[in-house]
């Protein structure tokens, strides 16, 4: 059984498929590095060719070069090539995955502060008694705070208080917590 279609309804078909393949290699890395074959990005395979319809008859393309090329885009060329010999010495899909997060041109470094495990430890502590000494702070303001709010005359003052504690005293805190989880 075939079924026919139009020359432009076969293109838009193939282009659909190939931008997918692009995308898979584009985000593959995101999903844990893993490739079911050793020799994803090898070069080899050459031979393997899809025909792709071109305004006046077909046009050889080699889908290993558009793997290829958007690897190189994504990783650079010394990231394929070190992709590609851990590949052909069939590295785990884990070692793969490492060498494509080290090379990955789209992701976005975040600073990570290593230290000891002795000073890990010392600086939860310390973010512990933060935490216990904010919370008096806190109170003590929410108690300033009642005190202006029961003063029709400092009523207005109360809210500038609480504004400025939470720009200021919140913001710190938000910020501390998040640098001392970054901490390996």
């Amino acid at each position: 059984m075939s079924t026919k279609i139009s020359k432009k309804a076969f293109k838009e078909l193939l282009q659909k498929l190939i931008q997918r393949e692009i995308d898979e290699v584009s985000t593959t890395a995101t999903a844990g590095g893993e490739y079911d074959t050793p020799n994803a990005f090898s070069g080899k395979g050459k031979d393997r060719r899809n025909s792709v319809a071109s305004g006046s008859g077909f046009e050889k393309v080699n889908e290993s070069g558009i793997m290829y090329r958007a690897g190189v885009k994504k990783y650079g060329k010394e990231g394929m090539t070190k992709i590609q010999q851990a590949a052909g010495k069939k590295a785990s899909h884990a070692e793969i995955g490492k060498i494509k997060d080290k090379y990955d041109k789209t992701r976005k470094e975040t600073a990570e502060v290593t230290e000891d495990a002795k000073d890990v430890a010392k600086a939860k502590k310390i973010t512990r008694d933060l935490e216990k000494i904010e919370g008096k702070y806190r109170k003590s303001m929410y108690d300033l705070s009642d005190r202006l709010q029961a003063d029709p005359k400092n009523h207005k003052l109360q809210d500038d208080l609480v504004r400025s504690y939470t720009k200021n005293v919140t913001s710190f805190m938000r910020d501390m917590i998040k640098i001392t989880k970054r901490m390996k």
